[in-house]
């Protein structure tokens, strides 16, 4: 059962972890899938807000989910080979029969206006070919010390919440 899956995280959050190869993914079981993903489902009965991050897996799984929520958050980077990515993932959720509203966060970011930039061009190529228009949910500048407080084990919201990428991520 999902809710015997829970695990107490920092800050008070609860965990369900998950899955973190493209290989243990591909190799899920349907019904097992079925069953997991209905599950998850029901936290929203119980939480303030619910989260997934399906990372960049496209399977059916990570497509129910999408479907499944009210809100999608893209992440991406600046780099072009992102930004075409996040542009795939959705022209894919858009085929498929329910359209959650979308927002993207671009991560990395040199500051505002890079960011500004990066969804202006998202925005207008979605809109531009596949009709539909994209949130702008902010960014997150680049900053070393996330790296640091990943291999310290720590996250960086607890580490250093006053960075610079803390206040973007309590911003969202």
């Amino acid at each position: 059962d999902v809710h015997e899956m829970l695990q107490l995280g920092p800050a008070g959050i609860q965990i369900v972890p998950g899955l973190n190869s493209q290989e243990a993914l591909n190799n899920s079981y349907v019904l097992t899938d079925e069953r997991f993903h209905r599950q998850l489902l029901t936290l929203g009965h119980h939480a303030d807000v619910v989260v997934f991050d399906v990372g960049c897996a496209d399977n059916d799984l990570t497509g129910r989910f999408c479907q499944s929520a009210s809100d999608v958050l893209l992440l991406t980077t600046p780099d072009d080979a992102t930004v075409m990515d996040a542009y795939a993932r959705v022209k894919t959720m858009l085929a498929e029969a329910k359209h959650p509203d979308l927002h993207v966060l671009i991560n990395h970011s040199d500051d505002l206006a890079h960011a500004q930039d990066v969804h202006r061009r998202l925005d207008d190529s979605c809109l531009r070919f596949l009709d539909r228009r994209i949130g702008f949910a902010g960014h997150v500048p680049h900053d070393d010390r996330v790296s640091k407080a990943a291999i310290n084990g720590k996250p960086f919201l607890l580490r250093d919440p006053q960075a610079g990428c803390s206040q973007a991520v309590h911003q969202l």
